[in-house]
């Protein structure tokens, strides 16, 4: 595999991954605030480009060919020594290599911890705890040749880097706390009140977050089988064929979305982003049942299953367009499945009554 390969399937796989941990992050982000302001969407956008950048940081660049293994360096103050010594060649910091390094390190995880306080609400312990953690990963990735991808380390494993980008994301936490100190200022002095679900308009993004959330939850609970089938077969043993596993996770994917609109008549994309649904009046419990049926067979439940068929790829096709055709003219942003059943979406966000609210309503 010669390195330009190499380079594409580095940022694929690290854009798919970026994916897949990003939109789990986000619907946790969203139901705790209640909301998606575009103040928060940005943040996340920039969290997206920055793992993308630390992914890329890790791997590139890739060896080609023969290379020369790289010792672990144990010393943390090895790139402050690198500075003084170098600083006798130079007149000044900013031409010195090795204190470019160091400022380079410290700042890039910066963002990192006041993305962690400011989009998750992460303490500064807290915040500065995921940058170690982050930092350790990549260089544990480093050290161990991509965790075996190449025969040995083809870039250092350094403490010093787990010092100076633990120190820049506790730095980005402090920010953070300034900033969002000022922006809710007063908050922690009112009295907490009862959270309630006041409805809002059903955007078309609401509707296309909420089919992206079903298809990312398809997809982890592949992945999740994949690694299963993987520890299984390596620890144990156990022959565990790939079609099996595939299989087996499409099952497990259709049975919990049928568990959700069941429920409740929405998908756990759709519980994700505070969608509710307002179904016509059924003829009891069979009609119920009836219509959450073709809710979910014409939803990302029916989408699950045709990928169980050899030829549903292009039944998948199909009606993953009818879905989006719906999305964007239908009224009110229903998708097939909602319209098939006769139902209606009604998007609500989570806010804190006040207090005062709250003990004259419980006196009526």
């Amino acid at each position: 595999m010669n390195i330009a390969v190499s380079t594409v399937l580095a940022l694929s796989a690290g854009l798919l991954l970026n994916f897949l941990v990003l939109v789990p992050l986000i619907v946790a982000s969203y139901r705790r605030s209640g909301g998606f302001s575009r103040t928060r969407f940005l943040g996340w956008v920039a969290a997206g480009f920055f793992f993308v950048a630390i992914w890329a940081y890790t791997l590139f660049p890739l060896p080609d060919g023969a290379y020369t293994c790289r010792s672990p360096i144990w010393n943390p103050l090895d790139s402050v020594a690198d500075v003084i010594r170098l600083q006798g060649e130079s007149s000044s910091l900013l031409t010195n290599r090795a204190f470019l390094q160091l400022a380079l390190n410290v700042v890039l995880f910066v963002p990192l911890g006041f993305l962690a306080r400011a989009l998750l609400g992460l303490g500064i312990l807290a915040s500065t705890a995921v940058g170690f953690a982050l930092s350790l990963l990549i260089e544990v990735t480093q050290l161990t040749g991509v965790f075996g991808a190449f025969p040995c380390a083809y870039r250092f494993f350094d403490t010093g880097d787990l010092v100076t980008n633990t120190t820049g994301a506790l730095l980005g936490a402090i920010v953070g706390l300034l900033v969002m100190s000022r922006a809710h200022r007063g908050a922690a002095d009112r009295l907490p009140g009862e959270l309630i679900e006041v409805p809002v308009e059903m955007t078309l993004g609401r509707r296309l977050f909420a089919m992206v959330a079903d298809l990312t939850m398809l997809g982890l609970v592949q992945i999740l089988a994949s690694l299963t089938a993987l520890v299984l077969q390596g620890v144990f043993g156990v022959d565990v064929s790939a079609s099996w596993t595939r299989s087996l996770s499409l099952v497990v994917a259709f049975l919990l979305q049928a568990v959700s609109v069941y429920a409740g008549g929405v998908t756990l994309g759709e519980r994700a982003v505070l969608i509710r649904a307002r179904e016509a009046e059924a003829v009891g419990f069979m009609g119920i049942i009836a219509r959450r049926t073709a809710r979910l067979l014409f939803g990302i439940g029916g989408f699950t299953l045709l990928a169980l068929w050899e030829f549903g790829g292009l039944l998948q096709f199909v009606l993953g367009v009818t879905a989006l055709v719906f999305a964007f003219r239908s009224s009110e942003h229903r998708g097939l499945g909602q319209w098939l059943a006769g139902s209606r979406p009604r998007a609500v966000e989570r806010e804190e009554r006040e207090a005062r609210d709250v003990v004259r309503s419980r006196h009526r």
